[in-house]
């Protein structure tokens, strides 16, 4: 699931304002992430089934 959210400056440190410290911290390293890597892959979950490999 992904979508997408455009806010104004202004906007967006009113957002940031009302965060808790936690909220703050995530959205921090997301966009660190994002930063890093701007395009990223979806992580593709692998499970091993005896002797199987079954990627979702």
């Amino acid at each position: 699931m992904s979508y997408g959210v455009v806010l104004a400056p202004d906007d967006a440190q009113a957002v940031l304002a009302a965060m808790d410290d936690k909220s703050k911290r995530i959205v921090r390293e997301n966009l660190n992430k994002l930063a890093d890597n701007p395009y990223p892959r979806p992580v593709q979950k692998v499970a091993i089934e005896e002797n199987h490999v079954r990627r979702d």
